[in-house]
């Protein structure tokens, strides 16, 4: 297998990794915002905001040291200035070396390709891939939206595109969005008076959403650097193929890896895709977009990190997804391994680590609702970030305490979420 330029330049050998290596590709973390439709609940929110938000809360959620994220990818069409983004970030990335690039024409499949060239050749520790789309700027610049969607395709399957709206709905009411969601918060007219609200929830559409408004963020690094730092990831890419066409040989992808496929994230809604890749993975129809696919079929680079976002957190532990995006000219077929990281236990239960310092009244009252609602659940751990040993979490968190993690893994900030909690220790329980 070859990872390659969309364009079918720069060839790069590498390596695929079923098992984890210590040149494996992890995603430390990975973030997206709630989508929102064109002129919709996120029109006030600016690209700068989106792109802002997503690349300094993947950074946060990874742990990683600050002054170790060298090289930060952002794409957006029309492209973001680089000097605006840089001041918006700098004060929080001020002691990281890094770069803003544009990939206005890829859709990001050419960030990808060099954040894993650059990890893959050691020549950075951390990279960070982020993309954005502002359906509603395009609107207001009078640019055409089509060039984002796959429009060409028109025989949808209308059941398949029904079930998912119903999924989607069905999933983000039950909080099964909650962990890759940046929730943001923007200003609302609401009985005649400017409120600030907070959004926490895709905006659905009633059909195919072809657009939207938008980020997502994906933190990449080796394994051997996460067991460096002592983080422990999401998932392991287990294997990339990225085409200049709108095809690939899934059948060969599926066989040279022999692994059985229990999640699949598609772009396209058309019956004899959907038909081709049950017959090829040997997967059901309720396998695809199982949770309804929360990008819709867009393929720009916000969507693309964010089917990558969606799946590192949605697969069960030591299960395996593949994510198909296509577009003309353009498609990435990606297989990915959730990983349970070993467990922190102290006795039979699992460790949550809150990083405070004193005093901080939040904090206090998170270890309240925890003793609340989750009493013998767990055993807690407190990290002290103004401490000389701690420097590094008190770069990441200065302004976000309460911070908790879950067995090593960020779970939340700023306040406890109660649901997310729930979800994660049920799923530690043995069956």
């Amino acid at each position: 297998m070859c990872l390659f330029h969309p364009r079918g330049l720069n060839f790069i050998p590498i390596q695929r990794h079923l098992h984890l290596k210590p040149k494996s590709i992890v995603i430390a973390s990975a973030i997206r915002t709630p989508w929102g439709q064109p002129m919709g609940q996120l029109a006030s929110v600016k690209s700068l905001d989106l792109a802002s938000l997503v690349v300094e809360t993947a950074v946060k959620q990874s742990g990683a040291p600050l002054e170790q994220i060298q090289q930060i990818f952002v794409a957006k069409e029309p492209p973001l200035e680089k000097d605006d983004l840089a001041d918006k970030c700098g004060q929080f990335l001020k002691k990281s070396q890094f770069n803003f690039k544009q990939d206005k024409e890829n859709f990001g499949l050419n960030n990808l390709r060099e954040a894993i060239e650059l990890l893959t050749t050691k020549k950075c520790q951390f990279v960070v891939v982020a993309g954005v789309e502002s359906a509603t700027e395009r609107l207001q610049n009078k640019k055409d939206l089509r060039p984002n969607s796959y429009t060409e395709v028109t025989n949808f399957n209308e059941t398949f595109t029904k079930r998912c709206k119903v999924l989607l709905d069905k999933a983000s009411k039950q909080g099964l969005y909650d962990a890759e969601l940046a929730a943001l918060k923007t200003l609302k007219v609401i009985d005649n008076k400017r409120r600030q609200v907070e959004i926490n929830q895709d905006e659905v559409s009633e059909g195919i959403m072809t657009h939207f408004d938008g980020a997502a963020a994906i933190v990449l690094t080796t394994n051997k650097k996460a067991m460096e730092e002592n983080i422990k990831p999401l998932a392991v890419l287990a294997d990339i193929e990225i085409s200049g066409s709108d095809s690939f040989n899934l059948a060969s992808l599926a066989s040279d890896n022999d692994v059985k496929i229990e999640h699949c994230e598609v772009n396209r809604y058309d019956s004899d895709f959907l038909t081709s890749i049950q017959d090829t993975l040997n997967i059901s129809c309720d396998q695809i977009n199982p949770y309804g696919g929360p990008c819709g079929n867009q393929f720009n680079a916000a969507s693309l990190y964010g089917r990558i976002t969606h799946m590192s957190h949605i697969l069960r532990p030591n299960t395996m997804g593949c994510l198909l995006s296509l577009r003309q000219q353009q498609s990435v077929a990606l297989l990915m391994e959730k990983l349970l990281p070993p467990p922190i236990y102290t006795g039979d239960l699992p460790q949550l680590t809150l990083f405070t310092k004193e005093p901080c009244h939040l904090c206090d009252m998170l270890v309240e609702e925890l003793q609340q609602h989750f009493q013998g659940e767990y055993n807690l751990e407190k990290i002290y970030i103004d401490t000389k040993e701690n420097v590094r979490y008190l770069r990441l968190y200065r302004n976000d305490i309460p911070v908790l993690y879950l067995n090593g893994q960020f779970l939340c900030m700023h306040r406890l979420n109660i649901r997310l909690l729930r979800q994660k220790l049920d799923l530690l329980k043995p069956l």
